[in-house]
């Protein structure tokens, strides 16, 4: 199962390799951030554990291209876990 995961964090880093540079900058910065600020040591301040920020922030990151509410609506759970799991990824992205 683990090795199932590190495949698909790689597969998703590999992703966000293929951005255009400025593009992916961005997103290693956002994410180096949003680690920051997902580290249990700031939760009792902030509220904002790793599944809150990814619910917050998934839709900055990816946008679905459908005008259906609907497939927006499937879209959102797959855009955070996307998200979730480069934030909680080890290593550098």
């Amino acid at each position: 199962m683990e090795e199932h995961r590190e495949g698909v964090v790689k597969d998703a880093i590999g992703i966000l390799h293929r951005l255009p540079d400025i593009n992916r900058k961005v997103c290693e910065y956002m994410i180096k951030f949003l680690r920051v600020f997902a580290d249990p040591v700031h939760h009792s301040v902030t509220k904002m554990n790793v599944h809150n920020l990814a619910m917050v922030f998934a839709p900055n990151f990816l946008r679905c291209p459908s005008d259906n509410p609907t497939t927006i609506f499937e879209n959102t759970k797959y855009e955070q876990a996307f998200l979730r799991m480069l934030i909680t990824a080890k290593g550098d992205i």
